[in-house]
């Protein structure tokens, strides 16, 4: 509005105001930061073949710890777990490194 004048309490007196930061401008290394369009898709990508993994082998669609179901959980769990380490959720970045873990030992015991 052209000519406004600062907000003012009853006496008259003017209010003093404080710009806020902007989340995206962040200067602390421990705030998650904003996701990127390939991260947001590779994560969605993660949940959905973790869940599919399972759910395939559970109705034995794919033999539990056989090549397609371990790089399903490999790749899914390494989408979901860069997620969760780029917006700081450790818990949940953990059990995806040891799903991963899990996976990658699965597919060198079928190799070797």
């Amino acid at each position: 509005m052209l000519g406004a004048r600062p907000p003012s309490n009853p006496t008259g007196d003017t209010i003093p105001t404080m710009d806020m930061p902007s989340a995206t401008t962040s200067s602390d290394p421990t705030e998650a930061q904003p996701i990127p369009l390939w991260m947001e898709v590779w994560g969605w990508y993660g949940i959905a073949a973790v869940v599919g993994a399972y759910a395939l082998s559970t109705f034995d669609v794919l033999a539990a710890g056989g090549m397609w179901h371990s790089l399903l959980n490999l790749t899914g769990s390494c989408g979901v777990g860069l997620v969760c380490l780029r917006k700081r959720a450790w818990q949940g970045f953990w059990l995806e490194a040891v799903w991963a873990g899990i996976a990658i030992t699965a597919l060198v015991r079928l190799v070797v």
